[in-house]
């Protein structure tokens, strides 16, 4: 259209109806994505409510109402942006050549302007509705780049967990996996995964952790199960799903197996599960390099593990960050091997980290109780990571997450720069036992660019486009 001097052809006309209508369609799908989604939250909020839970005092509750409520508005209005430039196209294929034919009208606007209707149309008015119809759209699809939008039209358990980001973490994380995992979850997932641990208490297999108490034993079953989920994902082929099964019902009672994959009362299904740790590994991939750490040193290093008998650590940080909007994290895990003088006591030590002043307020330290040590004894130096019947990397692995200690920091990233933090670990009698210098990048990189500058560019190219085409129509050539 353009090129023939935004005189359309037969097809052109019809192509250019047919592409704004499937924009249409397409908008009122997000429209009714996200009327479905605040219903599906208000449904949810008020069952819980019925029952008796206080679930608006739940953390995170206030950011997420309002996620929804943003959900809305956002669909809305790129649903009326769209609407708005359809019915521009739609008045250029159709109802400029209904009025083109109409000899009356072409008599009116000659009487007016001393043209007819079809020069008028075609010097100025067919350019202006072209270029705002496709205007409006570059501004929809700013809005869309801009904002978040949730892919599924409902609230289900684990649907916005990459919308949800939570205003407060756990310094100490005394079971890793369980702890880091349920500080990021949705207030909505996080109501859902106390019941799916009150399945696991139910379901659990009488012989797991035989002689503890209960509530130790249900957190050492649920910290196995997350850290099972994870090593699926992670190392399929080292944990193929006959093996992965196996290891379940060493947990859970073989009978409940199946009504427990399938979610039970909790809603969180073996898939949920699954999709949980998908979304978290870019979230919170200090967590995760920690277990792959200690499955590597417990691998290629077993002999020099155990012959360890003071403080093994482990400091964990993204080598680089991409963008300035979310804090990023590192971990410090601590494992107390020193079973001569603390096998029935716990050891208190001081955790400390340090960086400039663009970084930290102040120097942070953190006094943590680290467990009882346990003696930590292995058949061999060599061996596998699966092994039916007798020792196996798994088993130490879940032993020692069950028994380490960590301290979990946050830094705001402020600048893009390279950020240099100092950490130790000290004892009041000994001073300090362990120092590390790590360094972070933040950069950015062409996905940064075009999340952050993308939508605004488009959103503003929309604006432009028929101010623009209005200026020509005066330029003198």
């Amino acid at each position: 259209m353009i090129s023939g001097n935004f005189v359309p052809t037969a097809p052109e006309m019809a192509v250019a109806g047919l592409l704004w209508t499937f924009l249409f369609a397409n908008s009122l799908a997000y429209l009714i994505n996200g009327l479905l989604v605040r219903r599906s939250f208000n449904t949810e909020t008020q069952k819980k409510a019925a029952e008796g839970f206080p679930v608006d005092s739940l953390e995170g509750f206030s950011s997420v109402t309002a996620f929804t409520k943003q959900v809305l508005l956002n669909s809305g209005i790129i649903a009326g942006v769209i609407f708005l430039s359809w019915i521009l196209m739609l008045t250029v294929v159709m109802v400029i050549p209904f009025l083109q034919n109409n000899d009356s009208i072409n008599d009116v606007v000659i009487d007016l302007t001393g043209q007819d209707f079809s020069a008028l149309e075609g010097a100025f008015l067919r350019p202006i509705l072209i270029f705002s119809a496709i205007g409006l759209v570059l501004i929809a699809i700013g809005i869309l780049l801009l904002l978040k939008i949730p892919e599924k039209p409902s609230f289900e358990v684990g649907a916005f967990l990459k919308y949800y980001y939570p205003r407060q973490t756990p310094l100490i994380l005394d079971n890793l996996l369980s702890d880091a995992v349920l500080a990021f979850l949705d207030p909505i997932t996080k109501m859902r995964f106390d019941e799916w641990t009150e399945s696991i208490r139910s379901s659990l297999n009488p012989s797991f952790e035989y002689g503890l108490d209960l509530v130790t034993r249900v957190e050492r079953a649920r910290e196995k199960i997350l850290l099972l989920f994870y090593l699926k994902k992670r190392m399929p082929i080292l944990l193929p799903m006959d093996s992965f099964k196996s290891e379940i019902t060493e947990v859970i009672h073989e009978n409940k197996y199946n009504q427990f994959s399938e979610g039970g009362n909790s809603g969180i299904t073996f898939a949920i599960l699954t999709d949980i740790f998908n979304q978290l590994s870019t979230r919170i991939p200090e967590v995760f390099m920690t277990i792959d750490r200690l499955i590597i040193e417990l691998t290629d290093n077993l002999e020099d593990f155990l012959d360890n008998k003071d403080l093994w650590v482990n400091v964990s940080a993204p080598e680089k960050v991409v963008g300035n909007e979310n804090p990023f994290r590192f971990l410090m895990f601590a494992l107390n091997k020193d079973v001569k003088r603390y096998r029935e006591r716990k050891r208190m030590v001081d955790f400390k980290v340090s960086g400039t002043q663009k970084h930290f307020m102040e120097d942070l330290s953190i006094s943590v109780p680290l467990d009882e040590a346990e003696e930590i004894q292995t058949e061999s130096h060599n061996l596998e990571f699966i092994s039916e019947g007798s020792q196996d990397i798994l088993g130490l692995v879940t032993q020692i997450l069950q028994i380490g200690d960590a301290t979990w920091f946050t830094v705001e990233r402020k600048e893009f720069s390279s950020h240099l933090f100092h950490l130790s670990i000290s004892e009041k009698d000994r001073g300090s036992i362990f120092a590390e210098t790590i360094s972070v990048d933040v950069t950015r990189d062409l996905m940064f660019y075009v999340r952050t500058y993308g939508g605004k560019l488009s959103a503003l190219s929309g604006l432009l486009l028929p101010l623009g085409s209005i200026v020509l129509q005066y330029l003198p050539f």
